[in-house]
């Protein structure tokens, strides 16, 4: 850990970017997709740090769903318990998108893309992403060097550059997510 609340934004320097409307923060507790342990603590840590009280300064209102219920913590190439929390954050995040809710996923490591990626584009399929990072999370399990899934949610959501239904855990989400290239925007790529 970086030190308890580092980097709290100072209330001076917060910014309005958009009117006030329900935020439904949806904890994904997911560190399955590379070797490492603690990133699974980072939604609990970002709630005791006060990212509700960042939010309610910004007018918004909280849908606070709590944390997923991930099953099969396990080691970088466990595709099946992936796809198995991608497919629960998809549903998810899809109801709330649907009821016009912004949807903010707290997670874990960056396994946790496809699904919140897949439950976007299922209810609005003409979305655009800025990916912020210095990878472009572009790997498939066929192009990876590591096999570690945290660098493939970009990747698994395009057209069809896998084939789902031959990858334990990922069967629901035949053809990707329908994100294509064009739809895309890095930032920040080392």
């Amino acid at each position: 850990r970086l030190g308890r609340c580092a980097g709290q934004v100072p209330a001076a320097a917060r910014l309005t970017v958009m009117p006030p409307t329900t935020v439904s923060v949806i904890g994904a507790p997911v560190r399955l997709g590379q070797p490492l342990d603690g990133v699974d603590e980072a939604p609990a840590l970002l709630r005791e740090c006060g990212l509700h009280a960042e939010i309610r300064g910004l007018r918004h209102r909280i849908d606070e769903c709590g944390d997923l219920h991930v099953e099969g913590q396990g080691q970088a190439d466990n595709m099946q318990a992936v796809g198995r929390a991608s497919e629960a954050i998809a549903a998810t995040v899809e109801e709330k998108q649907r009821k016009g809710n912004f949807t903010l996923v707290l997670g874990g490591d960056h396994s946790i893309g496809t699904g919140t990626l897949a439950g976007v584009l299922r209810a609005r399929p003409d979305a655009g992403v800025i990916w912020v990072d210095a990878h472009a999370d572009i790997n498939t399990p066929a192009t990876s060097p590591t096999g570690n899934i945290h660098g493939m949610p970009v990747g698994m959501l395009l057209g069809d550059s896998v084939d789902h239904a031959a990858l334990p855990g990922m069967e629901w989400l035949p053809g990707g997510a329908g994100l294509g290239p064009s739809q895309i925007v890095y930032i920040r790529l080392r």
